[in-house]
């Protein structure tokens, strides 16, 4: 009897465990296009990398479309490049993965250097869409940086700036 409750209780604890490890990781989906003719790119490189070590790579399909699965939260740069056409690489800094979220780049440009020489790169800040694509919960995201410019301080204060949140006045009830 204690054997078969030993049985139990290491099956339960390995589905939990198991469970638990697979979510939490988000995505980033986009696509590529000539900076000229607005046409689709394929076979560009994409390398997401995060503190300077290359987390995953991709490459665009026939079409210059994109996908990298399976990325922790946070913040990363992602580099575009396409050497054997010719093109000028593009680094978009600071692409912030949620968890169990799209990231889209749609449309990433990529042109030929005027001056004939591949040997720099264009760099691109990443600007968080106020507009989830991928149908998230209603509400808003709110960074660490848009909270630290709130005049509140209190959870109730900030998560009455989100669109569909009410707060009960002097209750403390959100």
């Amino acid at each position: 009897m204690l054997r078969k409750l030993n049985l139990l209780f290491v099956s339960i604890l390995l589905t939990v465990t198991y469970g638990f490890s697979q979510s939490g990781l988000g995505t980033i989906r986009g696509s590529v296009i000539d900076k000229e003719s607005k046409e689709f790119i394929p076979n560009s490189v994409i390398t997401v990398k995060q503190n300077g070590s290359v987390r995953a790579n991709a490459t665009t399909d026939f079409d210059g479309k994109f996908q990298i699965n399976s990325l922790s939260p946070g913040a990363y740069d992602v580099e575009i490049s396409n050497p054997g056409e010719g093109y000028q690489a593009t680094t978009i800094k600071g692409v912030v993965v949620s968890a169990d979220r799209i990231t889209f780049l749609e449309n990433q440009v990529l042109g030929f250097p005027k001056n004939g020489q591949i040997d720099e790169i264009i760099i691109v800040a990443y600007k968080v869409p106020l507009i989830q694509k991928d149908g998230g919960p209603s509400g808003a995201t709110i960074t660490r940086e848009d909270i630290s410019r709130l005049p509140v301080r209190s959870v109730a204060g900030v998560a009455g700036t989100v669109g569909g949140v009410t707060t009960n006045e002097g209750s403390g009830d959100i």
